[in-house]
């Protein structure tokens, strides 16, 4: 957010503070970036703001209004145009609908934002909705397709030297299986 000046500034420390778990600073932090981008129209970082802003009210189990931000941080994007905020909005709403219960829109979500990383051909981008999909086939008990997914987002984080990431996903897989974990 170097271009970004003082609000990317206020944005990076939200960053940060909400990476140590200091949810309170995070968000006064990024009210902050808010009102200063929104004054002077920086429509990308009032974007960014409201997926952070999303983040950390959902992370206090707010969930209808992280959805509302995760819901502006989408329309600004597609307004802006931008693909690679559009894919971020879409990730974060297919995980709330999730945590919701809500698995068919967590699904047009997630299916939107794995458009979208074809489209860009981001691979990254791809593996992490290979594990949201993952995330959602778990949820609705369908282990196997589960199991698919997990290990697809595995070996694509693996191709980019994300081993964290790769294991991560492996141990979901695992997870996924009925009657894994002891053998």
């Amino acid at each position: 957010h170097k271009e970004a000046g003082i609000p990317g500034g206020f944005l990076n420390l939200a960053l940060l503070y909400l990476e140590v778990h200091n949810f309170d600073e995070a968000e006064r932090r990024c009210r902050e970036s808010l009102r200063i981008s929104s004054a002077l129209g920086l429509a990308q970082l009032v974007a960014e703001n409201h997926s952070t802003l999303g983040d950390i009210v959902m992370t206090r189990g707010q969930l209808d209004e992280a959805e509302s931000y995760y819901q502006r941080a989408l329309e600004e994007a597609r307004r802006l145009s931008t693909v690679s905020e559009e894919m971020g909005a879409q990730k974060r709403l297919a995980r709330l609908y999730l945590r919701k219960g809500r698995h068919d829109d967590a699904r047009a979500a997630i299916e939107e934002a794995s458009r979208l990383a074809r489209q860009v051909g981001s691979r990254y981008e791809h593996a992490q909705t290979e594990e949201i999909f993952g995330e959602l086939q778990a949820a609705g008990n369908q282990s196997s397709e589960a199991v698919d997914h997990f290990e697809r987002a595995a070996s694509l984080y693996a191709t980019l030297s994300k081993y964290r990431l790769s294991a991560a996903c492996f141990a979901k897989a695992g997870l996924a299986c009925p009657g894994a974990g002891g053998n």
